[in-house]
């Protein structure tokens, strides 16, 4: 099966299961047990690594590979939606060795070990860590808020024309403004959280691609870390206290652009 041609890849380690589907867009995400946004790289890495298990007919390990695969223990089961049919593949593990037992290739096999590194993520290895999905898109438009200790709400309403922007009529300083638009793009997940997520202190809305894609962000404070949550997810992204402090700097110092001579 083409890696790129994979619909659907089921990944089985005894109890667990991480099932990996593409969505209308042709891009990877976690259908069990999320729905999660995927890491497309990682999920994608994941693919080729299972495109790639070859038959290592020579070498120690390879004389029985049948009774090999018969007293190993079960690794994980792989299975495959492509373009081709359907297809699955068990690997076992016995002594340092692995084994493979594939559905469209009678008996079994000793295959490279360098599989189990794919095999052995964990959850979060194949969770989409970033906040923010316009990555380098230029965004149309960017509305923050942040709300202050003493209870007061500062509003940023910028808006794209061309290479400029815009705030209230005035054209800004640019290099302010990408200051604000890197700060959203860099936040990323320490890790993820079920609970503890309050009233935000932060929104912003990262409107790109044309208006075609609009990205609502709330952040709330809990205990000494910070919670982000997307609009309509349930996932909670732990944010690292200095990107909270980075962006509220740089939203404070979106100036007017320099006067021309």
């Amino acid at each position: 099966a083409d890696p790129d041609k994979m619909s659907r890849i089921d990944l089985i380690r005894g109890k667990d299961e991480i099932d990996f589907d593409r969505n209308s867009s042709g891009n990877w995400q976690i259908e069990k047990p999320g729905p999660y946004r995927a890491d497309l790289s990682s999920v994608d890495s994941l693919a080729d690594a299972l495109s790639g298990v070859r038959m290592s007919l020579t070498g120690e390990g390879s004389q029985n590979p049948d009774a090999g695969f018969a007293h190993g223990t079960p690794v994980a089961t792989a299975k495959i939606s492509a373009p081709v049919g359907g297809q699955t593949l068990q690997i076992r593990k016995n002594g340092p060795h692995y084994y493979a037992e594939s559905s469209v290739t009678p008996g079994a096999y000793l295959i490279d070990s360098s599989i189990a590194d794919s095999l052995n993520k964990q959850l979060d290895s194949y969770r989409n860590k970033t906040v923010f999905d316009f990555s380098y898109n230029e965004p149309d438009e960017v509305n923050l808020q942040i709300t202050g200790g003493n209870g007061a709400t500062q509003s940023w309403y910028l808006r794209r024309s061309g290479n400029d922007w815009w705030l209230d009529g005035k054209k800004m300083d640019p290099d302010s403004v990408e200051n604000v638009i890197s700060s959203l793009r860099d936040l990323t997940a320490t890790k993820f959280a079920t609970t503890g997520f309050t009233k935000p202190e932060i929104e912003a809305t990262v409107t790109s691609s044309r208006g075609s894609q609009v990205e609502k962000v709330s952040i709330a404070k809990s205990g000494n870390q910070y919670l982000a949550q997307r609009a309509n997810e349930p996932t909670l992204y732990v944010l690292d206290p200095g990107a909270i402090t980075g962006l509220e700097t740089a939203a404070k110092g979106i100036k007017p652009a320099a006067k021309s001579k």
